[in-house]
């Protein structure tokens, strides 16, 4: 997944911080700092020695958004699943089975 953004910190001659715009994959999860706005601020590797104002390419290996989604989405199905099995056999209750009178 690749993205633009601006340079906005240098932190050190390896590393800046750049300011990207919100990908419409992300929705609106509200992981990233306050949810509410439309961009994340994100550290990067400064390989080509980028300057504060450039723009510049930032982009994330398949595998690391896929192991996010499953993060975000699958653990915690799975978590759910697991709970219902144990509360079932925790909290099993007896039903009495009512026969009317003849």
């Amino acid at each position: 997944m690749e993205q633009q953004g601006i340079v906005i910190e240098i932190t050190d001659p390896t590393n800046a911080k750049v300011v990207i715009d919100k990908h419409a994959a992300c929705g609106n999860c509200g992981k990233c700092q306050e949810g509410k706005k439309n961009t994340v601020i994100m550290s990067a590797k400064n390989d080509l020695d980028a300057k504060c104002g450039d723009l510049v390419e930032v982009s994330m290996h398949t595998r690391h958004v896929l192991t996010a989604a499953v993060i975000m989405y699958l653990f915690p199905l799975i978590l759910l699943l697991i709970g219902i099995f144990i509360g079932n056999k925790l909290f099993k209750v007896q039903t009495r089975k009512y026969y009317p009178s003849c």
